[in-house]
């Protein structure tokens, strides 16, 4: 868990740090909602089923090569 959650926060500081335009506001929208779902999930405050398709996502195991910026 707490690898997924470095990985979320490394993308909302990534993209953070670009131009405010509608593909990155929406992103950010995003992540953070994955974020706040993932927390609520580890807290046992929600189910895996629960979880939107873009949270879990993050708990799926990856593959070396998809591992930068952790």
């Amino acid at each position: 868990m707490e690898k997924a959650l470095a990985k979320i926060d490394f993308n909302i500081n990534m993209f953070e740090s670009y131009a405010a335009s509608p593909h990155v506001v929406s992103t950010l929208e995003r992540l953070r909602s994955d974020r706040a779902a993932l927390v609520a999930y580890a807290n046992n405050e929600r189910t895996r089923e629960s979880l939107p398709y873009s949270a879990a996502e993050w708990l799926y195991e990856m593959p070396a090569w998809a591992t930068y910026g952790t």
